[in-house]
C-alpha cells in the first residue's frame, strides 16, 4: 500500500496512471512479520543467526530468502527495462526488493545486499540499453533536503 501511495503521488503531477507488478511485492518474511528485530533474535536466536550471516540462503523463517526474492524480482525488472526501453519509468519497491536487484546490478553477492543503504524515499538512478544496464546514482535523497528534522 505504501509503495502504491507512493507510486501514485509520484504519477500525478504527471497524469499518469500506476500500474502494479505482484512479482515486486515485499519480502514475505513469513513468521517474522511485524516483529522487531530484538524479539526476532530472542524468540528464534539460531535462525536469526543464520539469516544475518547468509540472507541469501537462509530465508525468513517461514518466508523467503534473498535468493528466493532474487528469482522473483529480477525477471520482472529486466522485462520493465526492455518493454520501456528509450522512456524513463518509476519503479516504487520496497527495501529487500531493492536491495536484490540492485546487488545483482552491483556485482555483489546476495549475502551482502542488506548492506546496500535504501533510505525511505530514496532514488535509485539505472540507465538500459541494448548493451547494458548501469545503476548511476544509488540511494540519493537530495529531493527530500530541508523536508527531514537533522
Amino acid at each position: 500500500l505504501r509503495a502504491q501511495q507512493t507510486a501514485a503521488t509520484i504519477a500525478a503531477p504527471h497524469g499518469l496512471e500506476v500500474k502494479t507488478a505482484g512479482s515486486l511485492n515485499e519480502c514475505d518474511v513469513g513468521q517474522w512479520e511485524g516483529m522487531d528485530w530484538e524479539t526476532i533474535e530472542r524468540d528464534f536466536p539460531e535462525e536469526y543467526r543464520h539469516f544475518q550471516s547468509n540472507p541469501a540462503e537462509n530465508g525468513y523463517v517461514g518466508g523467503e530468502s534473498y535468493r528466493d526474492v532474487a528469482k522473483r524480482v529480477n525477471p520482472v525488472f529486466a522485462e520493465l527495462l526492455d518493454r520501456h526501453a528509450g522512456e524513463t519509468i518509476v519503479v516504487v519497491a520496497h527495501n529487500v526488493v531493492n536491495r536484490v536487484y540492485l546487488a545483482s546490478l552491483m556485482g555483489l553477492p546476495l549475502k551482502q545486499a542488506p548492506g546496500i543503504r535504501q533510505a525511505s524515499c530514496g532514488v535509485n538512478v539505472i540507465r538500459h540499453n541494448s548493451k547494458e544496464t548501469v545503476l548511476t546514482k544509488l540511494n540519493s535523497t537530495f529531493h527530500l533536503d530541508g523536508l527531514l528534522p537533522a
